[in-house]
């Protein structure tokens, strides 16, 4: 149970609540684990012999490891579009080496799995797998953290938007993306705590305290608020990794991004706080932070990070080098998978770029769109005339990196400012606008023009953007990189 005066669980969504230590869930003998969230359904039959310690964090279960010995609860719904759960467990060691905390699964190995946790006591890590399906081929997703043999650890874990996360005492260990159909399940699923239906072998030893459910992929603030309600009881200090203050996008796009360093935490929480703040954030349709330092992080759309081309996830062609300061190309380019024709009115579009390098070429392309036409900002003196941009800074301003918007407003006027510490740029120009269906494509593109050398740490696409509102998201993009120790001009 929570602890007393201290936050409560979630109550939104859930489906399942079990605790060894309250009177009304379970009391000494009994055959059954009582849900007191709804005692009437979702009941637990208790198999074999489990023993109880009322002394042990004030109640828990002991799982023996012995065939037949678990907890059933039956089928407890469709979980194949998102679901949430919290148990804690303090493993012991076992002979096999490895057995199951939890499943939910239909009859066997091969039958339809929804979710399943592991242990391996040897490695003392817990592995939780989720199930899909390509075909008649299944696929496994696998997630693995470190939990200790003998002593009391919580484990979160969460499904839902093709991404599943585990947590291990309030703090993430890993994420995986699912690709094929959607989680594993069938109408013969049963939740076992202690087992696998079907299978005779690798059952749970140790105790268990709790465990709760949910049918929605809970937001993790609050997988950590749940955390952080029950550590205190089995001596796990509060998580303050992810406090309740942290913005709900921003903490989507760190679970997915698996960024875990608080500086970057804090920097992202903050930039999405400001975008808001500054009526910005449904000003993006496209926002690419670059930050985590590493390819599979610097992939993920802050404004919708799911692994798809319609959420606007990039992918890499070619050489692309990751750092923590950003992206660089030696001879390979970024598609957004973005083109303006996504936009609700084409001719009101903007894209921002934060560019930095002690060299540029005087004829690289940053951003481009689609095989034939180039759109490039003019930080080198020149530019090609393009759909959405027909300016050009004087010779003395070649080769200078900084934050640049390119934006319009209306069909007839495109405005490119760029904004550096020793001023600031502004070339307005009349063109009219004609459509294009092409992708938009970050360090060059494929339309074989040379690549920039400039490290590209921040970029936007959206609708356009006003001269107030291009001039308040340079203060919070520099803000931004500031955070993260990057070079600003």
């Amino acid at each position: 149970m929570p602890v007393a005066g201290g936050p409560k669980i979630t109550k939104t969504g859930i489906l399942l609540e079990v605790d060894a230590a309250n009177a009304s869930s379970y009391t000494s003998g009994s055959s059954t684990w009582v849900n007191v969230f709804n005692p009437g359904t979702r009941n637990g039959t208790i198999n074999g012999t489990l023993g109880f310690n009322q002394d042990d964090s004030k109640g828990a279960l002991t799982f023996p490891g012995t065939a037949s010995s678990y907890v059933d609860f039956g089928n407890i719904g469709d979980l194949s579009v998102s679901w949430s759960f919290q148990v804690a467990v303090k493993p012991a060691p076992s002979a096999s080496g490895n057995y199951t905390i939890l499943s939910y699964a239909s009859g066997s190995n091969t039958g339809s799995w929804t979710y399943k946790l592991d242990y391996s006591s040897s490695n003392q890590s817990a592995v939780l797998s989720v199930f899909s399906t390509t075909g008649s081929a299944r696929i496994v997703h696998q997630v693995t953290g470190s939990v200790p043999t003998g002593s009391w650890s919580i484990i979160n874990a969460s499904y839902g938007n093709t991404v599943v996360g585990m947590y291990v005492n309030g703090q993430p260990t890993g994420y995986a993306v699912t690709t094929g159909s959607t989680a594993g399940y069938n109408a013969n699923n049963r939740l076992y705590l202690g087992g696998t239906y079907g299978l005779d072998s690798g059952f749970y030893t140790g105790s268990m305290a709790s465990f709760f459910s949910y049918n929605t992929d809970v937001p993790n603030t609050q997988l950590v608020q749940n955390y952080n309600a029950y550590g205190t009881r089995f001596g796990l200090r509060p998580s303050i990794l992810f406090p309740a203050s942290v913005d709900p996008d921003a903490f989507r796009f760190i679970e997915v991004a698996n960024i875990i360093d608080q500086t970057q935490i804090t920097a992202i929480n903050n930039l999405v706080a400001g975008l808001k703040a500054n009526s910005l954030w449904d000003k993006m349709q496209v926002i690419y932070p670059f930050v985590g330092g590493t390819a599979y992080a610097h992939k993920w759309n802050l404004k919708n990070p799911a692994d798809t081309d319609a959420a606007f996830r990039i992918q890499y062609f070619g050489a692309v080098n990751h750092s923590n300061d950003g992206v660089t190309s030696t001879g390979g380019y970024i598609n957004t998978y973005f083109n303006p024709t996504f936009l609700e009115q084409s001719s009101s579009f903007h894209y921002s770029l934060y560019i930095y390098s002690a060299t540029l070429s005087s004829n690289a392309g940053i951003l481009e769109g689609g095989t034939a036409t180039v759109y490039r900002p003019s930080v080198f003196g020149t530019m090609q005339v393009s759909n959405y941009q027909t300016s050009v800074f004087n010779p003395g301003q070649v080769n200078i990196p900084g934050f640049i918007v390119n934006t319009r407003t209306d069909a007839s006027i495109a405005t490119l400012y760029r904004y550096l510490t020793t001023g600031n740029f502004t070339n307005t120009n009349s063109s009219a606008f004609s459509s294009n269906t092409n992708n938009i494509y970050l360090l060059g593109g494929p339309a074989s023009q040379p690549y920039t050398t400039g490290i590209l740490n921040f970029a936007s696409l959206g609708p356009g953007l006003t001269a107030d509102e291009s001039s308040t998201l340079n203060t919070v993009v520099r803000n931004f990189n500031i955070a993260l120790s990057r070079n600003v001009v």
